[in-house]
Order: structure tokens, then C-alpha cells, then sequence
């Protein structure tokens, strides 16, 4: 299979990259000498450098900061062009390349921090270290630390801009650099920085190893970018003499490990492996030593993935495109940072990461946009979404809430915006999405009084002017995604106790909706560390969101469990469409919420995509997306025809 076939799996990058990565191997093939030198004139054939830029390129700024010149120690800075208002975090970035090749300004590595600098909005420092074989360990690890020094001096920040945080310092890097950001990390635990707070650390396919051969060493063994024999050749050049692959600056938890990480406060790390990568095994070793040793980490894994995979832009990686994996992976780990633990939201931190889409009236992919306010003193609005191209026949409406766990995003989410876009074009159907309270400054019972609001707001004639003028409101379904599908359960249920007067409710679409229990499912015990929802995640989110003493068997939460007040058996209860994907952790729940609705004797039925994650409708490109596009206007159509 493709997934176990670095070869096939490296096809997938296009031929420009695959020619100018071939190239680059080369390079580095010819310029190892015999003796354990490298031939630098050659080398720097191959690897182009970018230069600064005070202009900004793709919304990005960069320049160039020295702090030692005898050794060629500097950063390069990325500034996102845009200004900002608030605290931005600060990401001390190290590059990869075995420690031995590349630098801060190559090209691929200047484009990696000036895409993560555009996305994240972040500042980016970029650290250009010295190389070896010509500087051995410890060298690259104690530039690294010096540059953290550096920077902890107030007195050297003077190029930053004056809203940067270095109280909210990421430490990441990807290969080679992944391992030096371990390293520099310990260091900066053992030192104690006055001004730079570290929060956080990124290792991307971390470069680690021993001297035992591993599984997927053994099976990709020839791998094209890394190759088992390169890897030993970059370890021999970077260890001290006499030293094996065993040396704790390559096998950190290893039998010659000294640092006791237990006792240092480590920030909570993010690994990011892929299943065709030779090291894959080592990586899993770090993330389980860290995990071990009592450290927060979280593993992103990606089964398709080869050795530097995010070099590639243009990569469809295991039907997902890399930016859609990887990106939605630092989202989920700007969520886990933006979460305290006092069950309250650092909403800077995760506002970096939200970005935002604002109304267009002019037709856009078919769909024209408009915002209408409910309440201006909750900020309850909704975005309208109308197909631009005139339909004779009535039209359906469609209310839709987004996810997010009741605590994140908003109508105006890209995500949120994009998928009711979607939506509304594949079925012709007018969308409202509505913007409700977040928790945990809002909790229950506000988000469904918000949404139930809205459809009484809707249900006044006097308040439907700016909608489609043939929408018809005796054809309206209710529907949302993870916790907005449990927020359609509940909205339902009030509109069928109160009895709207136009809006006649006569289906409900729960995708993936967010239920659960004090009791841990099958599901939950498999994939407890789900990159996109953990366990420990939603568990979170249930306490910032219930009232104050509840547990998870809140009815809000478990609708059918224990604790269950709502006799939905009573009511003229619209017909579910349900959806379940095979790798949610929620899965048994929303199972045990298909069941309870038939118990009830009302009418439901299941769409199950075995192989589907959590959020994965958000991925345009999936194969399971477009089905669960085509399966929602057909239950739309059934019921309205």
C-alpha cells in the first residue's frame, strides 16, 4: 500500500519540488568527503539562499540580527505585515538539515517560517547556528541557548515590535532542528530566563536515534530524503569523537541519558511524526519518554507522511492537504494553550488563530453573505447565506450552529464560514448560521437560549426581511457540527415544547455532535488522544461549560443518560440525520444518541463514515466530505418533497 511506500508516497509531491529536493540530495551526497568533511563549495551550489526583505512579501517582513559575528550567530526575524493590536507570542525557531546543512536564510527554510509567520501571526525568530562537521557538539546546541539569552537581554528586543510577548515563547524546529529545541529548551529550564517565559514546544519529525535498529528504520532503510546510512554518516559528524548513537544528545531517554527532565518544568510539547519516515520510531520513543518523565505532549501523527513532508506546499497527504493537517494541528495546540487551568480561555492566544471572514454581498462561489443582529448586547447575530442564482420554487432554510466545544470559534470562523458556504450551494438551501455566547464565560444554559432566540427571532415575519423572498419557513431544518450539534438536539426540543407560529422544524442534521458521559466509552479509551478532540480535552471543555458541581452526566451533555429531564417521546420531534465518524472519539455517544432517539420512537437515521476524524467535513478535498455533502441534500429533499 501507498502508505507503507516512501517511493509512491514521494510521488505525490509535484515534480518541481520532487526535481529540486533530487537535487538537493545530491548536493549533499557529493559534498560528504571520505573523511567525514564536507565539500562546502559544493553543498552551497545546491542550497539557494533568500534574502531579508523590509518590503513586505506575502504579508511578511523579515531582517536580520546579529549576535555573535566571530561565529555567524544571528536570527533571522519574520514580522507579519499586518499590525496588531495586542500581545503577539514569539516562536524561536531552529531549521533542519542533520545539523550540518541548510541555514536561517536558505530558501526552503526562509518559505517554512514565512508561511507559519502569515498563518499563525506570530513573530518568528529563526536561528542560523554553526554547522558541523567543522563545529561539533555541543556547538549548535549552545548557539541556540545564547540566541535565547540574547533575547532575554531587553536590551537587544529593540528590532522587535513593541506589542511582541516573550512571556508567550514557543521553542520549536523541525529534523535536526526539532532536536536541538529539546535541547535548548532543558537548558533554558536549568538556567531560568528573567524576561522570556517558554510555553510551549514544537518538534516536527524531531531527529533523534540509537544505536539499536528499529522497525521503520529496518523498513526504510533507503527512504529518499533521509536515508538510514546518511543518518548514521550526520550522527558521526555532530557527536564527539569516540562517541556512539547512544549519546544522550541522540538517544535523549536512553541508557546514557543524565537529564532527569522530571524534576525541570518542561512546557508541554507537540511531536509531530510520519508513518515513512525512517525515524518514526524514535520519535515515538520521545513522545512516550516525555510522557513518562510527567510531561504534557501531545502526538500528531501523520501515517503518509516522509521525512520533511512540510517542505512541500503543494503535498496531498493521506487525502488531506498538508497545510489543512498540519495547520489544523497548531490550532489544536493554540486551543490546549489558550485553555487555563482555571477553566477560563486566554482569547488572545486563541484569537491568533481564529481567523475571521467578513460578509460579502457580491456573490462569491456562488453564495452571497450578510450579517444580521439579534441582540447587540450578547453579540447574538447570524450569517445569512443565500445562493445567488434566483430559484423559482420555495426554498428551505437550514439554522445552523457551529462547533468548538461551546468555548471557540464564531459565525465568522473561516472554517465555520466555509462550510455553510459549502452547504448552501450543494443544496440550495438558505443558511443561517448563528453566533452565540462562548464558554466558559458564558455557560449553560446561554447557548441554547441564545439559539433558540434566534429561531423565535426568526419566526417574527417582521425580522425576515433582508432573507430570500421565496424561502419558506415550513421547510426548516436545524442542524450543526460537534458541540453545534448538540446545540440543534436542545434547540429542537425547546421549539417543540414552545410552539413557533411560522417556523415549522422538520428536520435535524447532527454532525458529529458533541454528547457524552461520566462513563469512558470503547471510543474514548481507543482514541484518547485524538489530535483534533482528546479525552482530556473534552473533558475540559464540559467543566468550562456546565454549571458550577455538574458532572458529565448533565443533561445538556448525556441527553438519554441518568440524570436525562427531557421525554422527547411526548413531542412531535423533527426526523435526524445523524453522523458518526470511526476515529471520534465521541463515536459511542453519538451511537448511544442514534439509539436513544429510536427508543423514542422517532424517526432517525445513521451515516457512518468508518475512517472519518473528528471535524473532518471541514477538509473540502475528503472523499467522505463530498458524500456527506451529497447525503445531506438528500435528506433535506426526502423531507421537503
Amino acid at each position: 500500500m501507498s502508505s507503507n511506500n516512501p517511493i509512491s508516497n514521494f510521488q505525490d509531491v509535484p515534480w518541481k519540488q520532487r526535481f529540486y529536493r533530487s537535487m538537493l540530495g545530491y548536493g549533499i551526497h557529493f559534498s560528504r568527503r571520505s573523511d567525514g568533511t564536507i565539500n562546502r563549495f559544493i553543498m552551497n551550489l545546491f542550497d539557494l539562499k533568500a534574502q531579508p526583505s523590509k518590503q513586505p512579501i506575502d504579508g511578511v517582513i523579515t531582517s536580520d540580527t546579529v549576535v555573535d559575528a566571530t561565529r555567524n550567530l544571528y536570527f533571522r526575524l519574520f514580522l507579519p505585515s499586518l499590525e496588531q493590536n495586542t500581545n503577539m507570542p514569539l516562536i524561536v525557531y531552529f531549521h533542519g538539515g542533520g545539523f550540518a546543512y541548510m541555514s536561517a536564510n536558505s530558501i526552503a527554510c526562509d518559505e517554512l517560517c514565512r508561511n507559519l509567520c502569515k498563518k499563525t501571526g506570530a513573530v518568528i525568530i529563526s536561528v542560523n547556528y554553526r554547522l558541523s562537521p567543522e563545529h561539533k557538539y555541543p556547538s549548535q546546541y549552545d548557539d541556540g541557548f545564547d540566541v535565547l539569552k540574547f533575547i532575554d537581554d531587553n536590551a537587544n528586543t529593540k528590532n522587535f515590535p513593541s506589542n511582541v510577548n516573550l512571556k508567550q515563547c514557543f521553542i520549536a524546529g523541525d529534523s535536526a532542528g526539532g532536536n536541538l529545541a529539546h535541547h535548548v529548551t532543558v537548558k533554558a529550564c536549568e538556567y531560568g530566563l528573567r524576561n522570556v517565559k517558554l510555553i510551549g514546544l514544537i518538534a516536527i519529525q524531531p531527529f533523534f536515534g540509537g544505536e539499536e535498529r528499529t522497525e521503520s528504520e529496518n523498513r526504510l532503510v533507503d527512504a529518499p530524503v533521509l536515508s538510514v546510512k546518511g543518518r548514521d554518516w550526520l550522527w558521526k559528524t555532530f557527536l564527539p569523537e569516540g562517541s556512539d548513537r547512544d549519546h544522550p544528545a541522540c538517544n535523549v531517554f536512553g541508557p546514557k541519558s543524565v537529564d532527569d527532565i522530571r524534576r525541570l518544568k518542561v512546557p508541554a510539547t507537540m511531536v509531530v511524526v510520519g508513518g515513512v519516515d525512517p525515524l518514526y520510531d524514535w520519535q515515538i520513543r520521545y513522545y512516550e519518554g516525555l510522557k513518562k518523565c510527567g510531561k504534557e505532549a501531545y502526538l500528531i501523527e501523520y501515517p503518509n507522511a516522509f521525512h520533511s513532508f512540510y517542505g512541500a506546499p503543494e503535498l496531498k497527504e493521506s487525502d488531506v492537504p498538508w497545510k489543512h493537517r498540519f495547520f489544523s494541528s497548531m490550532i489544536g495546540f493554540a486551543v490546549n494553550f489558550s485553555r487555563r487551568s482555571d477553566c477560563t480561555i486566554n482569547r488572545y492566544i486563541m484569537n491568533l488563530f481564529d481567523f475571521k471572514a467578513p460578509p460579502c454581498q457580491q456573490p462569491f462561489d456562488g453564495v452571497k453573505t450578510s450579517d444580521t443582529v439579534v441582540d447587540a448586547t450578547r453579540n447574538l447575530y447570524f450569517r445569512l447565506f443565500i445562493p445567488s442564482q434566483n430559484q423559482d420554487d420555495d426554498v428551505p432554510v437550514i439554522v445552523y450552529f457551529h462547533g468548538g466545544g461551546f468555548a471557540y470559534l464564531s459565525a465568522s470562523s473561516i472554517p465555520c464560514d466555509d462550510f455553510c458556504r459549502r452547504l448552501c450551494k450543494k443544496t440550495g438551501a438558505v443558511i443561517i448560521s448563528v453566533n452565540y455566547r462562548l464558554a466558559p464565560e458564558h455557560k449553560y444554559p446561554s447557548q441554547y437560549d441564545d439559539g433558540f432566540d434566534v429561531l423565535k427571532f426568526i419566526d417574527d415575519n417582521a425580522n425576515t426581511k433582508n432573507l430570500s423572498f421565496n424561502v419558506n419557513l415550513k421547510q426548516c431544518f436545524i442542524a450543526g457540527d460537534s458541540a453545534g450539534g448538540n446545540l440543534a438536539h436542545h434547540v429542537a426540543v425547546k421549539a417543540c415544547e414552545y410552539g413557533l407560529r411560522n417556523v415549522k422544524l422538520i428536520g435535524l442534521i447532527a454532525i458529529q455532535p458533541f454528547f457524552g458521559g461520566e462513563e469512558r466509552t470503547e471510543s474514548e479509551t481507543r482514541i484518547v488522544d485524538a489530535p483534533m478532540i482528546s479525552v482530556k480535552g473534552t473533558d475540559w471543555l464540559w467543566k468550562a461549560f456546565l454549571p458550577e458541581g455538574s458532572d458529565r452526566n448533565h443533561p445538556a451533555c448525556n441527553v438519554f443518560g441518568p440524570k436525562s429531564v427531557d421525554d422527547i417521546s411526548r413531542l412531535k420531534f423533527p426526523a435526524t440525520m445523524v453522523v458518526v465518524g470511526g476515529f471520534d472519539p465521541m463515536h459511542d455517544w453519538q451511537i448511544r444518541y442514534y439509539e436513544g432517539l429510536k427508543k423514542c420512537g422517532k424517526e432517525a437515521c445513521l451515516i457512518e463514515y468508518p475512517h472519518a476524524f473528528h471535524t473532518f467535513y471541514g477538509v473540502p478535498e475528503l472523499k467522505e466530505t463530498c458524500l456527506l455533502m451529497e447525503a445531506v441534500k438528500g435528506f433535506i429533499e426526502r423531507l421537503i418533497n
